[in-house]
């Protein structure tokens, strides 16, 4: 386990229905099958978690008009923007991905895209008549990059541990090392053909 220091990054915009106009790329599907992973991309194998864990009912999400189905997005998941260089503004990344809290992702990312640039975990929000009533969120630090190799086909990246107060502010930041679960999570999935190579998030300066 590590810490890690990094500038906490503003939230992302959620959608164009949503947020009155403001646009920003819809989250990547998690892949079922490596034929999935297109050429030049790379398998990121990972985890997000927040401490102390979403209690029930802790989430208020009140999105009218919900077309886009944001609102099954952004329950217990985080979103993270991955881009092409570290000084990448958190609403216009290459990559948007929405993994579950607390459980092993997979998801595809261009592999000239090395960079987390930060993210969020929505907890209170509501919308009313192009109206911003309540946006509480938990900032997930940035900016992480990835140790890509030309010839990656997984790579584990590390579980981030956000440790958070009463008030949602982030107190603590981890970088753990659960390769072994993940590996395994990763098995059962792909089967034995496949190779993860245990890659973890590498910390890079501030913006």
């Amino acid at each position: 386990m590590g810490n890690f220091t990094a500038k906490l990054a503003p939230a992302l915009l959620l959608a164009a229905a949503t947020l009155g106009g403001c646009a920003v790329t819809m989250p990547e599907k998690e892949i079922a099958t490596l034929s999935e992973v297109e050429p030049g991309s790379v398998l990121v194998v990972g985890a997000v978690e927040v401490v102390p864990p979403l209690r029930p009912g802790e989430k208020q999400l009140d999105i009218p008009n919900d077309i886009f189905g944001m609102e099954e997005m952004i329950s217990n998941r985080a979103w993270l923007t991955i881009g092409s260089s570290p000084a990448t503004p958190i609403d216009k990344g290459e990559v948007t991905i929405n993994p579950e809290l607390g459980q092993t992702y997979f998801f595809a990312v261009p592999k000239d895209a090395p960079y987390m640039v930060g993210g969020y975990v929505m907890i209170d929000y509501q919308h009313i008549q192009n109206t911003m009533v309540r946006d509480r969120r938990i900032s997930i630090p940035g900016t992480l990059r990835l140790d890509i190799r030309p010839d990656d086909e997984a790579i584990y990246v590390g579980t981030i541990r956000v440790k958070r107060d009463d008030f949602n502010e982030v107190i603590d930041a981890a970088l753990v090392d659960d390769y072994q679960h993940a590996a395994a999570e990763f098995k059962k999935r792909f089967g034995t053909e496949a190779r993860l190579r245990k890659a973890m998030f590498q910390t890079t300066a501030s913006r």
